[in-house]
């Protein structure tokens, strides 16, 4: 799936952020569910995503946040009030990063299974090593992911330099959610094989916002829009962004 927009009522607007190899698709259960309650949605294909796997061997974090930055800058051309940020795995991250950054002008954000440390966050370490080497050998530099529990379309392989890209955002996320203030809705799935056991435990410690929540969901797996828990999900993040509004907003439910 490509990036999508919606246009909104113009009061309010939330910017959707998918993971690594992945594409705006993981985040449109969402963004279609808020697009029906009035919000203006932006969900931007990040660089070196939606094309090929050797576009990942191109870019940096700091090129995925500029992408992150231009749609939420498109997104504050149509909201009057309050803007919002939901991101998925790496999308939970760079969802962070952009609070921080934007303390001034984020109203809340979701963070659905943040990869702040992944259950191979040893591999992903080596990578980091990997990276600064001029060259590659394709075998070393492109790997298969291997079967995932997943239904939305991304990548079946990664850039290592890529998951180096992603080691260093988790680094300066890290250093900075003690300093992060902006309102924070924090779910994980309970049979993620991505993510960390506990990792949303230690970033809801870490935070500095006094408004946090933090929910599991015992069944679901790492891309937290799929499977039976989905509208549970959906329903979850409209109703904290409505929180934080100024005025409640009418809260139409998605069946369970």
């Amino acid at each position: 799936m490509e990036a999508f927009a919606h246009p909104g009522d113009g009061r309010l607007g939330c910017l959707l952020i998918h993971g690594l190899t992945g594409t705006p698709e993981e985040v449109h259960p969402l963004g279609e569910h808020l697009a029906r309650l009035g919000y203006a949605t932006e969900a931007p294909m990040l660089p070196g995503h939606g094309t090929s796997v050797d576009d990942l061997r191109r870019v940096t974090w700091r090129d995925w946040y500029a992408g992150v930055l231009s749609a939420w800058d498109r997104l504050g051309e149509r909201t009057s009030e309050r803007r919002f940020v939901a991101g998925v795995s790496m999308g939970a991250l760079l969802s962070l990063h952009l609070a921080h950054e934007r303390a001034d002008e984020v109203a809340g954000a979701a963070l659905l299974a943040p990869a702040l440390t992944l259950r191979a966050q040893s591999r992903a370490e080596h990578a980091v090593w990997l990276s600064r080497l001029p060259w590659l050998p394709r075998a070393l530099e492109i790997l298969d992911k291997g079967k995932g529990r997943r239904t939305s379309k991304s990548y079946s392989q990664v850039a290592m330099r890529a998951v180096g890209e992603l080691v260093r955002l988790q680094r300066t996320v890290r250093a900075e959610l003690s300093e992060i203030r902006v309102p924070t809705l924090i779910l994980e799935g309970g049979e993620d094989l991505t993510v960390a056991v506990g990792t949303g435990e230690v970033i809801e410690r870490a935070l500095g916002a006094t408004v946090k929540r933090r929910l599991l969901y015992p069944t679901s797996f790492h891309i937290l829009t799929e499977g039976d828990n989905a509208s549970a999900v959906v329903n979850e993040i409209a109703a904290f962004f409505a929180d934080r509004a100024d005025e409640r907003i009418p809260l139409p439910q998605l069946p369970e």
